[in-house]
């Protein structure tokens, strides 16, 4: 009956709780202490402990729970036997998500609908933009936990107008690299951005070029009426 309900917990967690492990620590903890599993105590030393642990927290945290509440039950088998459950609860629903969504893609993938679905959401996972005024490190912060490229964007704000958030932004450490644009530079961010995607596109790359050409054009005809206003 234990290992039933550690398997049912831990598969209601894995199916309702979003936003990574440490979203799910409090429904963990709710049900742990709900069902006697552990005390508070022994519940907030793992936490303390998990966070030099290595692996997704939250099936650390299945994992322990699981084995101690299995050993409450005899020995190291039903220890081991807890753990097992009470992990393989967790991942589950994930598991069959990904196994449908291969399915599907698998079925799917040459569908013009999904490609340009897929297509669109490239940007996401080429590169990061960030934007953040003063001296907020969020750009720097967001670099420092991906190997993505990270575009930061100094804003105006403050008594410094912007010269703050501009170093907060472009000093970064070696190691953590920040592409920075202007302040308030959000059109050279998403060219940047569109520049690093088109690497790999040529259609995109053509249009990029089609724009400077264009951008080039505009400029050059700015100057000659103002050059004609002026020789008047």
């Amino acid at each position: 009956m234990i290992y039933l309900q550690l398997f049912f917990t831990f598969l209601k967690v894995g199916a309702f709780a979003f936003g990574g492990g440490y979203a799910m620590l409090s429904l963990i903890g709710d049900s742990v202490l709900s069902y006697g599993w552990m005390n508070e105590t022994e519940l907030l030393n793992f936490v303390g402990v998990e966070t030099v642990i290595p692996g997704p927290i939250a099936v650390n945290m299945a994992t322990y729970v699981g084995y101690v509440t299995g050993m409450k039950q005899g020995g190291i088998a039903q220890a081991i036997l807890g753990a097992v459950t009470a992990s393989f609860g967790l991942v589950l629903p994930s598991l069959i998500v990904i196994l449908i969504v291969a399915a599907m893609l698998k079925r799917f993938k040459n569908s013009p609908l999904v490609q340009s679905a897929f297509y669109g959401l490239r940007p996401a996972s080429t590169g990061l933009i960030a934007a953040a005024g003063m001296a907020a490190h969020l750009a720097g912060a967001i670099a420092a936990n991906t190997t993505l490229p990270v575009i930061g964007i100094p804003c105006k704000g403050g008594m410094m107008d912007g010269l703050d958030a501009l170093l907060a932004t472009v000093q970064m450490p070696s190691g953590i690299p920040v592409a920075t644009v202007a302040v308030n530079g959000g059109v050279n961010a998403a060219l940047l951005a569109a520049q690093i995607i088109a690497v790999s596109e040529p259609e995109l790359a053509a249009k990029l070029d089609a724009k400077r050409a264009s951008d080039a054009a505009t400029v050059l005809g700015k100057d000659a009426a103002l050059q004609a206003e002026l020789n008047k």
